[in-house]
């Protein structure tokens, strides 16, 4: 699909250097005034949407790219809580203080303690019950 879509900009890309192509050679030849002006504004907005086109296509092509890398992230967090590696683990626990608690005095303080437990094994993964389907920390057993 992304081969056919080069194929397809490619094609795009040819036509639109064609026309400018043709319009910048009337240009040339052509002794009508009034014809040159047209020529000229049509050649303005070809090379104006040329642009225009590549920069949308750039940037569609890194939305694509970094939609990819989220899913990709997304899809590692989706395993059990025994499978994720420890920089996972302490972005989960992160995100689940941060989600949990809405005061900033005590989020700080529950966080740093949560992550010390975790660094110390002292958080054992039967206290820490964890989604996979969504792949996000649901409650943790724990008084701090």
């Amino acid at each position: 699909m992304i081969q056919e879509q080069s194929v397809d900009n490619q094609i795009d890309e040819m036509i639109n250097e064609s026309k400018i192509y043709r319009f910048a050679s009337e240009l040339q030849h052509t002794e009508d005034e009034n014809r040159k002006t047209s020529l000229r504004s049509i050649l303005a907005i070809l090379q104006r949407t040329d642009k225009t086109v590549k920069l949308e296509k750039e940037l569609n092509a890194r939305q694509k790219i970094n939609d990819m890398f989220d899913k990709i992230e997304i899809s590692a967090l989706k395993k059990s809580w025994a499978r994720l590696n420890d920089k996972q683990k302490e972005n989960r626990i992160k995100l689940y203080v941060s989600e949990m608690i809405m005061d900033d005095a005590k989020k700080s303080g529950y966080e740093k303690k949560l992550l010390e437990l975790f660094e110390t094994k002292k958080l054992k993964k039967t206290q820490i019950e964890y989604d996979e389907k969504e792949g996000k920390i649901i409650s943790v057993d724990v008084e701090c």
